[in-house]
Formats: structure tokens, C-alpha cells, sequence
């Protein structure tokens, strides 16, 4: 079951409503969503949740919510970027909303720099 990235929040999820004993309608009403739902969610039937309902699930289950947050963001194919520095966080951005329109060529010398072989 944790083969897949859906697979493993699905599970990762289960997990920390259980080990917080709250029952599916307990947590699916915190959530707004029905218990078919939550339930097609853990078992992997749909996507994982938003990271602003995974932050309802942090109050809700009384746990740090960071390890789903981020499978969340790896199924969805996203990247979490865990940085205090602006900068980063808008270059990281940037890469994200305009990645797909960037040449082989820029991508490969961002590459470069990043790994320390070529000053900008």
C-alpha cells in the first residue's frame, strides 16, 4: 500500500487519526467533507487534501502535520520549499509558474549554478 506517493499519504494519514483516536465523522466534520470522502482519501481512492485542510488536521489531531503537508505536495508533484529566506522562496516560485518556458539551455546553467560549477 505505501508503493505510491497516494498510497503512502493515504496511509500517513490514517495513521495519525488513529493514534489521535478520532473516528472518520469526528475528523470529517472538522474538515467539511463527508466520511466517504475522508475514508476515499486515506485509502488512496483521492488526492491528498490541501495543505490548508492538512493545517485544519494539524489542530484537529493535536500533531505535526509537516510529513503530510509534504507527501501531499510530492503527489500533486509539487516541491515544498522549507526556506526562511525570501529570495529563495521567489525564485523557487518563479521556477514553478514559468519552469515549462525556460530553454534546455537556461535550465542547464541554473543547474550549473546551483551546483557550484558556474558563477553568475
Amino acid at each position: 500500500m505505501e508503493g505510491t506517493t497516494m498510497a503512502k499519504f493515504g496511509w500517513m494519514l490514517r495513521q495519525a487519526r488513529k493514534k489521535a483516536g478520532k473516528t472518520l465523522d469526528e475528523v470529517s466534520r472538522s474538515l467539511d467533507c463527508t466520511v466517504s470522502y475522508l475514508s476515499d482519501v486515506e485509502l488512496s481512492r483521492r488526492k491528498a487534501f490541501p495543505t490548508a485542510k492538512i493545517l485544519i488536521l494539524g489542530d484537529v489531531l493535536g500533531c505535526d502535520m509537516r510529513p503530510l503537508i509534504a507527501a501531499a505536495a510530492k503527489e500533486r508533484g509539487g516541491v515544498l520549499v522549507n526556506s526562511t529566506n525570501p529570495q529563495v522562496n521567489n525564485i523557487a516560485a518563479g521556477l514553478a509558474r514559468g519552469g515549462e518556458h525556460l530553454t534546455s539551455e537556461r535550465l542547464a546553467r541554473i543547474q550549473r549554478l546551483l551546483d557550484g560549477e558556474e558563477e553568475g
